[in-house]
């Protein structure tokens, strides 16, 4: 097949990679350089396209008059959406014959919606997964080809869990692409009151909220880890970002939510609604990352000092 590809991110990165050993990529369409600095996964394919050759398109969107008569004109059996935030317009949808297939990094149709692996991780899954599915106009709504699912353990991060979505979604265009090219793929229809809407989530919503479990903190943190914004607190009216936390179950009684409990070589160890949670690494906004316990060091914490 002839295939066109829209995609900006690592997901999309590691999806060329199968689809190339089967068929031929016509184009790429990813963000240009200054729209995708914004966007989490975001990178560059310049080395794919030189192995196998492709042309790159950086764009800021594509529902333009001018990038769907570019798409119309390349002529593609498929296209493929990895990765990309803007809704596909109908005049795209219609375009290839063999329609458009996109990767949700969710199991369809019971978890609908954006930001999902960094939902899995707040809501503390032990099990989530990807669905390789038809795009139509009305998001995840479209008939389902296949599904995969991976374990997360306590130790992943939302960067683990997004290689792990990568693998499973190559995995499944590896399964089904040929299906596809020979109309043999399975087509599950869904039923739209099934399943529920993750939100969105904006850079704002990471706020930690210290009356929750030291669980609750633990997920939230990793959850918003790099590549992503971070989640965040207040100390002393600065905005401080924390990156890595270690999870325990040691109960503390005699402090506050948010108060430091010790400062030790380990990290900064803070009381939870239940327990504590050990910091390993933050930073004030717009200064440098840093090992928690250099940070208690040079910004004099001192124990009963609290985030808010």
């Amino acid at each position: 097949m002839n295939i066109v590809i829209i995609g900006p991110t690592l997901l999309t990165k590691a999806c060329i990679e199968e689809i190339a050993k089967q068929h031929n990529i016509l184009a790429l369409f990813t963000l240009d350089e200054i729209s995708g600095s914004k966007k989490s996964r975001y990178t560059t394919f310049f080395d794919q396209a030189e192995k196998y050759n492709f042309k790159i398109y950086q764009v800021k969107k594509v529902n333009t008059p001018e990038i769907i008569s570019l798409i119309k004109s390349l002529n593609p059996n498929l296209i493929i959406e990895a990765g990309w935030s803007e809704i596909i317009p109908k005049e795209i949808l219609e375009i290839p014959e063999k329609g458009i297939i996109g990767i949700h990094g969710a199991i369809l149709p019971d978890i609908k919606g954006g930001a999902s692996m960094n939902w899995a991780l707040i809501r503390g899954e032990e099990e989530w997964g990807v669905t390789l599915y038809y795009l139509v106009e009305k998001v995840d709504e479209g008939d389902i080809i296949s599904t995969k699912k991976f374990k997360i353990t306590l130790e992943d991060d939302i960067e683990t869990v997004h290689f792990k979505s990568d693998l499973a979604s190559a995995e499944l265009l590896k399964e089904n692409l040929h299906l596809i090219e020979q109309n043999k793929e399975p087509r599950i229809q869904q039923n739209p009151l099934q399943g529920i809407k993750l939100p969105q989530r904006k850079p704002e919503d990471s706020r930690i909220n210290w009356n929750k479990s030291t669980l609750e903190i633990y997920n939230w943190i990793r959850a918003q880890t790099h590549p992503f914004p971070g989640a965040f607190t207040f100390f002393k009216e600065k905005k401080l970002y924390i990156w890595k936390a270690h999870y325990e179950e040691y109960p503390e009684r005699e402090f506050k939510p948010g108060q430091i409990i010790e400062i030790n070589e380990h990290g900064i160890k803070v009381k939870t609604l239940n327990n504590s949670i050990l910091l390993k690494r933050l930073n004030f906004e717009n200064e440098p990352e840093q090992l928690a316990y250099d940070f208690a060091l040079r910004n004099k914490l001192k124990i009963g000092d609290s985030f808010v």
